[in-house]
């Protein structure tokens, strides 16, 4: 081999070794501030394959069959009988595609909710967030149980509402609670049974930082879940 080209071939194999160790070092030291941000807010770190939780919040967020979800990043924070998960939610089906970072689900026996999975709309961004939002009326439509909310023009607005069994979920969503639903824009959220999942699509502003966004998220969790306590 002429020393030119062996020189380049070395050249290439530093280039990728100097590239894969940042990736490895920028994956620590995101993990280390994940870390940090939790056990600032009480949570601590939980291996998620002791519990029933992963099965159930990957089974709230699963829409296709051909999805492959897992649970990354998972810390506890316990509140008595209320107990809230700190999770990543990764699609591994097709490479690793990051769905939700840093949502966070709250589960507790005192719940008992019908399964329904609320999405925000896009409500600014003119024609651009009316072709989204026609995309997805038109996605959820295709897959079963997109309802409208009678006489809810606030939550129509900003959100779509799906549920397999439109009933129960109907009947559980009253007007009180729909109010204190519309009030919070761009929250995702999936209830079903003992748990909801809870996460912020940040369209509109952010906060200061992640550490505040993450106080912000845990609040809002803890808001949803007395909301959604039986009457």
């Amino acid at each position: 081999m002429p020393v030119s080209m062996y020189l380049l071939a070395l050249l290439v194999v530093a280039i990728f070794a100097a590239v894969l160790l940042f990736m490895i070092r920028s994956d620590r030291r995101g993990r280390q501030r994940k870390f940090d941000r939790a056990r600032s807010l009480g949570f601590s770190p939980f291996d998620v394959d002791d519990s029933d939780l992963a099965e159930q919040i990957v089974r709230l967020h699963t829409a296709t069959s051909s999805q492959q979800l897992e649970l990354l990043h998972t810390f506890l924070r316990t509140e008595g009988e209320l107990r809230f998960l700190l999770f990543d939610l990764v699609d591994t089906s097709d490479g690793i595609s990051v769905l939700q970072e840093q949502a966070i689900a709250a589960t507790s026996n005192r719940l008992n909710l019908p399964r329904f999975s609320i999405f925000p709309k896009v409500v600014e961004g003119g024609k651009l967030s009316k072709w989204g939002n026609r995309f997805l009326e038109k996605l959820f439509e295709r897959r079963g149980g997109l309802i409208e909310i009678p006489n809810h023009p606030r939550f129509n607005e900003r959100y779509f509402l799906v549920a397999s069994n439109p009933t129960p979920v109907l009947e559980f969503l009253t007007p009180y609670r729909l109010s204190l639903l519309s009030g919070e824009p761009y929250q995702s959220i999936e209830a079903g049974g003992n748990i909801l999942t809870y996460a912020q699509f940040s369209f509109q502003r952010a906060s200061p930082s992640r550490a505040a966004n993450l106080e912000a998220n845990l609040a809002q969790a803890r808001n949803l879940y007395q909301i959604f306590l039986p009457d």
